[in-house]
């Protein structure tokens, strides 16, 4: 049998620890068993104070997602005004009328400085009945030619081109320094699907 006070010895590195009064003893050993609670407290109060940080990160950004999306709803107009552009939308998306194409068409080639040569309904294809067709003839320089086309695409209606021709314009510039200009011709087809 091992003899206790050896051992006693051994792990407190304190000979005659076991002759000391008892209230020395229990003082020791209490001292002991509070450094070791404490140093274990320690490590665990450390994770929970990670935790509690890791929560508190996520807490502020989703507050500040909230925030976020706040502002975006902030930004939006109203549902009244929503409301008001869904009723000219409606209004925009009317059955097709070739007569206000006509006007539509107008104000582009002005913007542009181009010159309307021609307008006029073009006959269907073979085998394309009932589809309306415009033959639509100008003369722009390059940029301006541009602009119509982006025009064109802008218009409330979305026209077909089935045929696009850029030629150089037969009508000579006044000036040598002056930009040359194109003949653009289109061919228009009604919208499919419209009234």
């Amino acid at each position: 049998m091992i003899n206790p006070s050896v051992l006693t010895d051994v792990v407190l590195n304190q000979p005659g620890l076991v002759n000391k009064p008892l209230w020395q003893q229990l003082v020791l050993q209490l001292a002991f068993v509070a450094a070791a609670g404490l140093l274990s407290g320690w490590f665990l109060i450390g994770e929970v104070r990670r935790a509690v940080i890791g929560i508190e990160k996520q807490t502020v950004q989703a507050r500040l997602d909230r925030q976020d999306v706040q502002q975006k709803l902030d930004a939006m107009p109203l549902l009244s005004v929503l409301r008001e552009q869904l009723a000219e939308k409606t209004v925009q998306n009317a059955p097709f009328q070739p007569d206000r194409l006509a006007q539509l068409i107008v104000e582009p080639l002005s913007q542009a400085g181009a010159s309307l040569l021609s307008w006029q309904p073009a006959l269907p294809h073979v085998g394309e009945l009932h589809q309306e067709r415009w033959q639509l003839v100008f003369s722009a320089n390059y940029t301006g030619v541009l602009q119509v086309l982006r025009e064109l695409a802008a218009l409330p209606y979305v026209l077909r081109i089935t045929q696009l021709t850029i030629k150089p314009d037969a009508v000579p510039t006044e000036s040598p320094s002056e930009i040359p200009r194109l003949q653009v011709e289109l061919s228009l087809v009604r919208p499919e699907g419209m009234p």
